[in-house]
């Protein structure tokens, strides 16, 4: 990922989240690149940025590759391009209840141990804490 992905992704975002994301960018002057890897956040009032950018409220500030977040803030968006050490699992995905991931092409991680990949199952209603396990 590269700092305009960020930058972006946060500007998408801050429209539509009015949690944090619309206070966010009311109290910046600017977001902008320094360069591709770095970017900045320069406030004109007292902001907790930090709060704002590890919330997981709903829109949650993901970083999005930088064409993504250039189009209309509203709709959903329907690609999946990850990236990392995990490869998204599309047909295992089932949307608000469960995903997977397998580690990438190339990767080793524990030596040359095979693992399955990573599901991520939504707890029933009765639970408050999410779980991630590998099954």
């Amino acid at each position: 990922m590269r700092s305009a992905d960020a930058v972006a992704s946060l500007k998408r975002w801050g429209q539509r989240n009015d949690t944090y994301g619309q206070p966010l960018l009311a109290a910046a002057s600017v977001i902008e690149t320094i360069d591709d890897r770095q970017f900045r956040i320069v406030l004109k009032s007292r902001f907790r940025v930090l709060e704002a950018l590890a919330t997981m409220t709903t829109p949650t500030p993901f970083i999005l590759p930088e064409r993504l977040p250039q189009t209309d803030p509203y709709p959903q968006i329907t690609e999946v391009d990850g990236s990392g050490p995990f490869s998204f699992v599309r047909e295992e995905w089932q949307p608000g209840h469960k995903a997977a991931a397998r580690e990438s092409d190339g990767l080793v991680i524990c030596g040359s141990e095979v693992r399955p990949p990573l599901r991520w199952r939504r707890p029933d209603s009765n639970r408050r804490s999410q779980c991630v396990r590998r099954s």
